[in-house]
């Protein structure tokens, strides 16, 4: 229809836990799991596995002048892309900063922070 659809898709709220370790995994593979159900409820997703139209994901961290957690970050993002591109073979993914142009890849996963509006 073009009408936008937003579902907010967060892994749990473990902030730090995977920053000793660097293995986000467990979380990467939550929110691309709960991203696949969402599309799938949605009806985005065809019973073969192929996306009937382009999907973006945003994930959006903090404008602070230091991003503390941004070594746990971006890695997550990463590891969310390749869990996606694991469970739906077949469909384009590609990675983008937030102020990027949209390519056409099936799956758009978008990253970048978010700017205070407050005077």
């Amino acid at each position: 229809s073009g009408m936008l659809a937003c579902h907010e898709v967060n892994g749990p709220n473990a902030v730090g836990s995977d920053a000793l370790t660097g293995d986000s995994q467990s979380r990467s593979r939550n929110e691309a799991d709960q991203t696949i159900r969402r599309v799938r409820e949605m009806g985005f997703l065809d019973p073969g596995g192929v996306l009937r139209q382009q999907v973006v994901t945003l994930h959006a961290h903090q404008h602070w002048p230091f991003f503390r957690t941004g070594g746990e970050f971006y890695p997550r993002v990463a590891d969310y892309a390749d869990c996606l591109s694991q469970s739906l073979p077949g469909n384009s993914i590609g990675c983008f900063a937030a102020e990027d142009p949209l390519e056409e890849a099936m799956i758009s996963v978008v990253v970048g922070d978010v700017h205070s509006r407050l005077p």
